[in-house]
């Protein structure tokens, strides 16, 4: 088969890791995750941001804007 688990909530800004497999930001309602997809289709997250721009009785939170890699790989 080649489904995907679905990373995240509406999922955009990809990214092709320097190790193979793919780097994906969210862009949805809630905390915001950047999640990693392996090349055995596995879906996990990688870094969550709690950036609250809102109030804590209506919070809103940030995105992240997207995935990059420096050329070492670092």
């Amino acid at each position: 088969t080649t489904a995907v688990q679905a990373p995240g909530d509406s999922p955009d800004n990809i990214c092709l890791a320097p190790q193979g497999g793919l780097m994906v930001c969210e862009d949805g309602d809630g905390a915001q995750y950047v999640h990693g997809i392996t090349r055995q289709r596995e879906v996990y997250p990688l870094a969550r941001n709690r950036q609250n721009t809102g109030t804590e009785d209506d919070p809103v939170w940030g995105e992240f804007a997207g995935v990059t890699f420096s050329p070492d790989t670092r």
